[in-house]
């Protein structure tokens, strides 16, 4: 703790934010109700998968639900690799790295000596709907699951564009290769159908492996940059709308028919080869 004159007296510092985060329901376009987890990953070099999913000193404080902060301390790094899950399987997992506003320049706004946007340390990413997610009823969207081989695929994120080209849904997929998504669909009276074609096109890791200790290790880490650096592809990716480095799209888009107002399961697993 540390003493910091100011116009009305001296006031005492308790803590120095480095890092807040917020995250997203991506349905709801509101801050996520459920409790999901959000952790510091360990970023020293050449550390293992199982050191990585440890919890460091100082990890993120909750507060409340979707919400966490990360203060400074003497060894915050230059950048944080955040972590959010769900055990609940109401969102899919992410994973980002992101760059942090040094201690020097905390203190220097402190004092007045510069200024560093409050905006520069706070992060919104959007999370998507996982399989548990509490749907309303009458909410027009897809359920599916990707495979290549007979396999699940893990992570993949797919695409539904309308036949006019116009995307009308995002998903992410989970480790078992499962998502859900729902559809934008315009409605048009009196001529808009009860179906509607739509195609879909799938990106996975083009590189595929099983994680051993820790469960997440093989989700992409995706990079975005500082806050009040970022440009409307860093939006894109905190969104959770850009494929992500080192993914594959399938060559052919798969066709299917949604239904207004249901959510319909695709029978069979969509097949993608990598």
């Amino acid at each position: 703790m540390t003493t910091l004159t100011t116009s009305i007296g001296d006031s005492r510092v308790a803590h120095r934010l480095a890092l807040a985060v917020e995250c997203i329901d991506a349905m709801t376009k509101r801050t996520a109700s459920a409790p999901v987890q959000i952790i510091r990953e360990n970023d020293v070099p050449n550390s293992t998968p199982a050191q990585r999913y440890v919890r460091t000193d100082p990890g993120f404080v909750p507060r409340g639900p979707g919400r966490a902060l990360l203060l400074h301390g003497r060894r915050t790094p230059t950048s944080v690799t955040v972590r959010i899950s769900d055990t609940a399987r109401q969102f899919v997992p992410r994973r980002l790295k992101v760059p942090l506003s040094s201690l020097t320049d905390a203190i220097a706004t402190e004092r007045g000596e510069k200024h560093v946007l409050a905006a520069s340390r706070l992060i919104r990413p959007s999370l998507l709907p996982g399989s548990g997610y509490p749907f309303v009823r009458g909410t027009t969207g897809l359920r599916g699951a990707v495979a290549a081989n007979g396999v699940a695929v893990r992570w993949p994120r797919i695409v539904a564009k309308d036949a006019g080209g116009v995307v009308v849904g995002w998903a992410h997929g989970d480790e078992r290769g499962e998502f859900v998504m729902v559809l934008d669909i315009p409605f048009v009276l009196p001529t808009k159908p009860d179906t509607f074609d739509i195609t879909l096109f799938v990106s996975a890791p083009a590189l595929r492996r099983t994680p051993e200790a820790d469960p997440l290790d093989d989700l992409v880490i995706e990079n975005v940059a500082r806050p009040d650096a970022a440009d409307s592809a860093d939006r894109i990716v905190l969104q959770g709308r850009a494929i992500p480095p080192g993914y594959r799209t399938a060559v052919f888009p798969v066709d299917v028919k949604a239904r207004l107002g249901a959510l319909v399961p695709i029978d069979q697993p969509l097949a993608i080869t990598l």
